[in-house]
């Protein structure tokens, strides 16, 4: 209630008149300033500079110094009354005290307030890690030409206890301003480790290829100095085999700072696991500086083929993005797939794997494992992951 209050200008105002009052009340009540030195109207002083500014803090520091001078008396049983030269060397005291405040502080506030929503905003999702309320989705990636469930890409989930599941669009940009991105970052890493494990112990004797596991890295997680140590421990301790897990970095956080960005790759592929371009497409290296990335994957930007309805000309660039991918060996994958008429054409210009909504929406791993679990009637007719009936899920 107080925060809201003094977040409102009109809420101000009050708290500050609120202040004031009290103040007086306060002296009067303990015998008068010859018993006691009223020196609490500092804080409806300093709040009103913090709050208002310079103009504010003298407004009020002159009503402090009337209330606290001639308005309130020296002492209140004999009904003496204060010597100006007292109250008006305090009401100086007031005015000098307010402005000075807010000359320093104010200007200064805003970054003051940004840190110590940082910090509040990260200890807050330090503690849904802790509580166990992070958990990770599964975005199932398919092979165009066979329907095969080829992978999955991790997603990450806060099932909030008041507001239920949230996306990463509700808290993920609360993480990046604080350190605990990296904490989400190694919980992910941890997950797909775990997850391939898992996978790859359930295909061992099955026809079915061991399932690769894709997670999203942010630029912040790419600036840690201890990232290659920490995926490095990640992969001993779980006994996974790295080549079945996949980095994906978006390219827009590559250009951020182009060779840190390709030093940091670099290390990462020291380790074993694949490294992807997400979004591809989007950013602004593209074609002029992926072959520096030491990468073995393009996923092409959704927006790609969301504007073929209004753009026929989108599909010669996607053709051409294909072409482009083979020259340096990289394998593509096509986003945001959610047609009949999507899948068809990218098969038709060769892409090798694809994701989207028209597959399947993001599962619980329960249901990959039951997807592996079940039983293929033919091998080579492509078909959703998922039944229509449940594709609707999220």
């Amino acid at each position: 209630m107080r925060a809201s209050l003094a977040s409102s200008p009109v809420g101000a105002v009050v708290l500050v008149a609120v202040g004031l009052a009290a103040s007086w009340l306060l002296t009067y009540l303990l015998g008068g300033a010859q018993q006691v030195v009223p020196h609490w109207y500092y804080v409806p002083i300093l709040f009103a500079a913090v709050r208002f500014g310079p103009v504010a803090a003298v407004v009020v520091a002159l009503l402090s110094g009337v209330l606290a001078g001639p308005l309130t008396d020296l002492d209140v049983a004999a009904g003496t009354a204060q010597a100006s030269h007292r109250w008006l060397t305090r009401t100086g005291f007031f005015v000098v005290i307010g402005a000075g405040m807010a000359a320093l502080v104010r200007p200064s506030l805003p970054s003051i307030i940004e840190e110590l929503r940082r910090r509040r905003e990260g200890t807050r999702l330090r503690r849904t890690l802790e509580h166990g309320e992070l958990f990770v989705r599964c975005q199932p990636v398919i092979e165009v030409a066979t329907g095969r469930l080829h992978a999955v890409e991790l997603l990450l989930r806060w099932q909030h206890p008041d507001r239920g599941e949230l996306g990463p669009a509700e808290f993920l940009p609360a993480a990046e301003r604080s350190e605990v991105i990296h904490e989400l970052g190694s919980f992910v890493f941890g997950e797909a480790c775990r997850l391939a494990v898992h996978w790859q112990r359930s295909s061992d004797g099955g026809d079915q290829p061991p399932l690769r596991v894709a997670l999203n890295m942010s630029a912040r997680e790419l600036e840690s100095p201890d990232l290659i140590s920490r995926c490095r421990d990640h992969i001993a301790g779980s006994g996974v085999d790295p080549s079945l897990l996949c980095v994906e970095v978006t390219e827009s956080a590559l250009v951020e700072d182009l060779d840190v960005s390709v030093a940091r790759l670099a290390g990462l592929k020291t380790l074993g696991v694949q490294l992807a371009v997400d979004d591809f497409g989007t950013g602004y290296s593209s074609l002029s500086a992926v072959h520096r990335y030491p990468i073995d994957v393009l996923k092409i930007d959704r927006s790609f083929l969301a504007a073929l309805a209004r753009d026929p000309g989108t599909e010669a660039l996607l053709g051409g993005l294909v072409l482009f991918a083979r020259s340096l060996d990289l394998t593509t994958i096509a986003e945001g797939v959610e047609t009949d008429r999507q899948a068809a054409l990218i098969g038709e210009l060769g892409y090798e794997y694809a994701q989207g909504y028209l597959y399947s929406r993001p599962l619980h791993t329960e249901q990959i494992d039951a997807l592996l679990a079940a039983p293929r009637v033919d091998e080579h007719a492509p078909r959703p992951v998922m039944p229509p009936s449940e594709r609707e899920l999220d």
